[in-house]
């Protein structure tokens, strides 16, 4: 940070970014440790940037997707599109704090369900503190 407010060069800020999602994906609050949680961070640029130079044969990024949400645009990518997997390994979903908990938690049973997949429902004991 200290580089960039010296130089002016947004280029000097890449470390920090960098160090940041690492970050994100290793702390979390003490508050949700019962979830055990595996994540998965993924940077990748938009589609429109060309094959991946990492990536042998020259595999492009993954293709970006969006979804509504509220009435915005979230973008996201889809993990698991290129596999031939059955369904997903899950295991365990804990639905976390939220006001409408068990319903949610009733959603979540449906939706995997029609998907076919055998995974326990829980809802979190991690109190609600929002509005």
């Amino acid at each position: 940070m200290s580089e960039y407010y010296k130089t002016k060069n947004i280029e000097r800020l890449y470390p920090a970014f960098y160090s940041n999602t690492l970050l994100s994906g290793f702390c979390k609050h003490r508050g949700f440790e019962e979830e055990h949680e595996v994540r998965i961070v993924i940077t990748e640029p938009s589609i429109e940037v060309g094959p991946d130079p990492q990536k042998p044969g020259g595999k492009p990024y993954r293709k970006a997707h969006s979804y509504l949400r509220n009435g915005a645009a979230v973008p996201c990518i889809h993990l698991f599109e290129d596999q031939s997997l059955e369904s997903l390994p899950i295991r365990r979903i804990i639905v976390g704090p939220h006001p409408d908990k068990q319903e949610r938690k009733n959603s979540v049973e449906i939706l995997l369900h029609n998907h076919g997949i055998d995974a326990e429902v829980l809802v979190s004991d991690t109190p609600f503190r929002g509005r």
